[in-house]
Formats: C-alpha cells, sequence, structure tokens
C-alpha cells in the first residue's frame, strides 16, 4: 500500500523541497561541502517546491487530470440530476 512504499521506498513519492530539506542543505552549505539548492531548470521540473507559486510540470499534470475528472463528474451528476426530474 502507498504508506509502506512511502516508508520503503526512497523514490516513492520523494519529491517535495521541504523545510528540513532547506535546513540540511544549509547544514551542507555552512561545512563548505556543495549546496543542492537552487535547483537546475531540469531539476525544477521534477521536484514540488511547496514556496514556490508557479506550478512544476508534475504538478500540472495531476491539476489537470484532476480537473477533468471533476468536470466529467459534476456533468454526471447534473445528468442524473435531470433524469430525475424528467
Amino acid at each position: 500500500d502507498y504508506h509502506d512504499r512511502y516508508l520503503t521506498d526512497i523514490e516513492h513519492d520523494n519529491h517535495y523541497i521541504t523545510s528540513y530539506f532547506r535546513k540540511i542543505d544549509a547544514r551542507r552549505k555552512y561545512r563548505g561541502s556543495s549546496a543542492l539548492l537552487p535547483l537546475r531548470k531540469v531539476e525544477m521540473q521534477k521536484f514540488v517546491d511547496p514556496y514556490r507559486f508557479k506550478q512544476g510540470k508534475v504538478e500540472r499534470k495531476n491539476f489537470i487530470g484532476q480537473t477533468v475528472k471533476l468536470i466529467l463528474e459534476m456533468v454526471r451528476k447534473i445528468e442524473k440530476k435531470n433524469m430525475i426530474f424528467e
């Protein structure tokens, strides 16, 4: 299930730039290690930064898919309601 995969697979739904990630990056930078932020343009498409206003590629794809599902469900409900009143 989702929870087990999230806990055991580092790649599963792990594409968010969290405050903890930022903290680790700041610590790396302070110690003189290479910093991970800011992300390159290619990396920005793969990862989601919740503090960024602009949606990433993954977010846009999910948003469009969910919006289409919502519209189809609304149309179905309206048609069903109209059938009841006829």
